[in-house]
């Protein structure tokens, strides 16, 4: 396995950004990519609601260093973690 990049953006936006998001990941060789959501509130009130966005990249990464600098350009996306499996 290689690497792993979650990104989010807000819940309400996902929508837009989704489909263009999947398909620049599969442009540059993403491996496997998942969606979770995350909300958080304290009784009645919701006041925290992300859409995330999970890919995995194989170890050789010229092509993810490409998917890197399109997300860093759309506004309202954050890269929340990039991590490794390299025992």
């Amino acid at each position: 396995m290689g690497y792993e990049i979650e990104i989010s953006c807000a819940l309400k936006n996902a929508s837009d950004v989704k489909q263009n998001i999947i398909a620049k990941a599969e442009r540059c060789q993403c491996e496997y990519h998942y969606d979770q959501y995350e909300l958080e509130g304290r009784r009645k009130q919701i006041y925290r609601m992300h859409y995330i966005m999970s890919f995995i990249f194989p170890e050789d990464g010229i092509p993810m260093q490409a998917f890197i600098r399109y997300i860093k350009a759309i506004q309202g996306v954050y890269i929340e973690c990039i991590s490794t499996d390299s025992g």
